[in-house]
């Protein structure tokens, strides 16, 4: 369990997409290894300590730590993140990206309305594969804006060929904003 506080964590696996690009690479009991474009950075787990210094600027830019914002006033979100519907990570043959594993969000409604099961490995996005896991999150998170995705799923009984609509979360999320209360102002 991974989070900027314990409410708000969630679960992943050794090989893993953050939402930031970096690749979980590598998973201890105290802590994890962040990879991105050939930087590494460690994460101690709260609780076990580690090391006190700062991350190298290579570390930090792999990071995503910041303090709270300040709300000065109400803006409603434009759209979800991606991971809220779909969660990825590359699937590998002998080094070669080989499809993508993919499993639902916290918002599962989306995930099964598309025809998806959990563990699915899609072995194409509108007709292609890119060999580079830094692309899954653009791919995804077209989702977001609207678009439809076609996706080639590889299945026990063959492959299935299946629409993932962006349409769906854009008026989720509309129907989410309208009803969202606007957040008092600071005195």
């Amino acid at each position: 369990m991974l989070g900027v506080d314990a409410r708000n964590a969630q679960t992943y696996v050794s090989g893993a997409i953050l939402e930031n690009g970096a690749q979980l690479s590598e998973i201890y009991s105290d802590r994890v290894i962040l990879e991105r474009k050939g930087q590494r950075a460690t994460l101690y787990l709260t609780g076990y300590g580690g090391p006190r210094e700062a991350p190298g600027e290579a570390g930090q830019a792999l990071l995503m730590t910041a303090p709270a914002p300040k709300i000065v006033q109400y803006v409603p979100p434009k759209t979800s993140a991606v991971t809220d519907f779909i969660r990825y990570m590359p699937e590998y043959r002998d080094g070669i990206v080989t499809g993508i594993r993919v499993y639902p969000g916290a918002r599962v409604g989306f995930f099964q309305k598309w025809g998806l099961q959990s563990g699915d490995v899609l072995t194409s996005v509108d007709g292609a594969l890119p060999a580079d896991p830094d692309e899954f999150g653009a791919w995804f998170g077209r989702l977001t804006e609207g678009a439809t995705l076609s996706v080639r799923v590889a299945r026990s009984g063959g492959d299935v060929t299946m629409t993932l609509d962006g349409a769906d979360i854009v008026a989720a999320d509309a129907v989410r904003t309208a009803n969202a209360a606007p957040a008092p102002l600071p005195p």
